[in-house]
């Protein structure tokens, strides 16, 4: 799916927002975008969004994205948690528990 730079910006400004930059030919990738959506899952007010670069070549200068996988997590226009390459889920999911209970609790 092609995106615009307008698409990429309202998904920065949603309320808990998972963007995870990917591309078709990465296996890395395929193998986690199914465990990120679960997790995304447990967070009842956040969105998950993918993103090959096989079609939107913009992504990686708006999201900064060098290596693939890289996930950036946003909450309201900031950026939450990034990590990319080597995406450990535990420490993701404590992570942005954390930040969730703060943000919605």
């Amino acid at each position: 799916m092609q995106y615009s730079m307008d698409d990429f910006d309202n998904m920065i400004r949603e309320d808990f927002s998972f963007v995870y930059i990917t591309s078709e030919g990465c296996n890395v990738c395929k193998v986690l975008a199914p465990k990120l959506e679960e997790m995304a899952e447990k967070f009842p007010k956040s969105s998950f969004h993918r993103i090959s670069l096989d079609y939107n070549q913009l992504a990686k200068s708006k999201f900064m994205a060098f290596a693939i996988p890289t996930l950036v997590v946003y909450s309201g226009g900031q950026e939450l948690l990034r990590s990319s390459r080597h995406v450990d889920l535990y420490d993701v999911e404590t992570k942005l528990t954390r930040y969730y209970d703060m943000i919605f609790s």
